[in-house]
């Protein structure tokens, strides 16, 4: 059974970001968690997130401030 991931849409641009950073760089994912404003936990459920598919993003939301 395939997990489905409700994001918004500022949640899946820095899912993206992150995993992309990760995959090309040699950047460890502290730093990159760090430029992000996010905890070590949170970036590997981004991109477990991206990793695995079944990624929706809701309406996009400018008021909204956490990213998952």
């Amino acid at each position: 059974m395939e997990q489905i991931w409700q994001v918004t849409q500022k949640g899946y641009d820095v899912a993206v970001r992150i995993h992309n950073r990760f995959l090309h760089t040699l950047d460890p994912l502290e730093e990159i968690a760090a430029d992000e404003g996010l905890g070590v936990d949170e970036a590997r459920v981004l991109m477990y997130m991206i990793d695995q598919g079944g990624v929706v993003v809701t309406e996009f939301d400018e008021e909204e401030d956490d990213v998952l």
